[in-house]
């Protein structure tokens, strides 16, 4: 059985004042599957007018009745508040040659 280093040349003996400097590479796929859950709370519904109403006449007309629309601009404020819980489960590592595209 032919040893696997036996393809490469042989390295000359480095001495003190020698300088070697590498750079090594390797990818990786990293799962880390995550799960996040939401829950909103709604406080006090507030509401406000704003300005005074107007009345519209829709010109219908009838022996006993009198129609129109009243239009109001009204404010309302709701205040909402946001959760949010995120929990990780534990990462998958998988070990690859080259990058996928």
């Amino acid at each position: 059985m032919k040893n696997s280093f036996e393809q490469y040349p042989p390295v000359p003996e480095c001495g003190m004042d020698s300088e070697c400097k590498k750079l090594a590479k390797h990818y990786i796929n990293i799962d880390i599957p995550v799960d996040v859950r939401s829950k909103a709370d709604v406080g006090r519904i507030e509401t406000e007018c704003c300005g005074e109403p107007m009345v519209i006449c829709t010109g219908e007309k009838k022996a006993d009745t009198c129609h129109f629309v009243l239009v109001q601009k009204v404010c309302i404020r709701i205040p909402v508040e946001y959760k949010l819980a995120a929990k990780a489960e534990p990462s998958m590592v998988e070990c690859c040659d080259k990058p996928e595209k």
